[in-house]
């Protein structure tokens, strides 16, 4: 290699590292923006902002993904200590004596990926069946009408138009929504939060964005938590 080779050759690798150093100021200034906010959230709804190490752990555990948090742990120290630093930020607290989160997650898909702000309400006692619940949407009453998708019919006129059901156990189903605090608490939530979700463990809600903001999680909250209290398997005989 010939000395104008070599000098481009180093000014390449210059140039790639401080593009990929300029990178990593701009994403943890973006990250401490968004943690700065979480944190005005978390005071402002009486909750708790995890430390960055807490938060990703806890990030890997809800998705399964222990393994490869304690592959990343034996990384250089400088290379760990930056992901410490800048993982996604997550509140945890309390509300009505059930386990409330609210946290950033980025997902993948691709070439592309998305973040969004994220709300559970767990239950102090899962139910004892899967249990999937949505908004019925024009999209899956076509896919109903059009291609058979089916769904568990509750036969409750009022409600079944409202949700689309997916669960195994459709007479537990039915038992369980037939209940009259249950009705109304789906049909209450459905009203401020259209787009939430109901699982075995927990109701929840989501929303593409990096910010948290009190003014949207405020309403959220106060409609999840007493549907959250109507389904607690612990109130039957029936983590988050």
């Amino acid at each position: 290699m010939d000395d104008t080779s070599t000098i481009i050759f180093v000014t390449m690798i210059a140039i790639g590292l401080i593009s990929v150093y300029f990178a990593f100021r701009i994403m943890a200034k973006g990250r401490k923006k968004e943690t700065e906010a979480a944190s005005v959230v978390a005071a402002s709804l009486g909750l708790s902002l995890l430390e960055p190490e807490e938060a990703m752990r806890r990030s890997y555990e809800e998705s399964g993904q222990l393994g490869l948090l304690e592959r990343f742990e034996k990384l250089p120290a400088p290379i760990l200590n930056f992901l410490r630093t800048n993982a996604p930020w997550r509140i945890e607290g309390k509300r009505d004596g059930l386990p409330v989160a609210i946290y950033s997650e980025t997902r993948s898909s691709g070439r592309s990926s998305t973040t969004y702000i994220v709300v559970r309400v767990g239950y102090r006692k899962p139910l004892a069946f899967d249990l999937h619940v949505a908004r019925e949407s024009q999209l899956t009453k076509l896919g109903k009408a059009f291609f058979g998708l089916q769904d568990i019919e509750i036969g409750d006129a009022e409600l079944d138009p409202l949700i689309r059901i997916k669960a195994k156990e459709g007479e537990a189903v039915r038992l369980l929504f037939s209940r009259k605090e249950v009705k109304a608490a789906i049909i209450a939530a459905l009203e401020s939060v259209p787009d939430l979700r109901i699982e075995s463990a927990w109701t929840g809600w989501e929303r593409v964005g990096r910010i948290a903001d009190p003014a949207v999680l405020v309403p959220v909250l106060d409609a999840l938590v007493p549907l959250a209290k109507a389904l607690d398997g612990s109130s039957r005989d029936s983590h988050f």
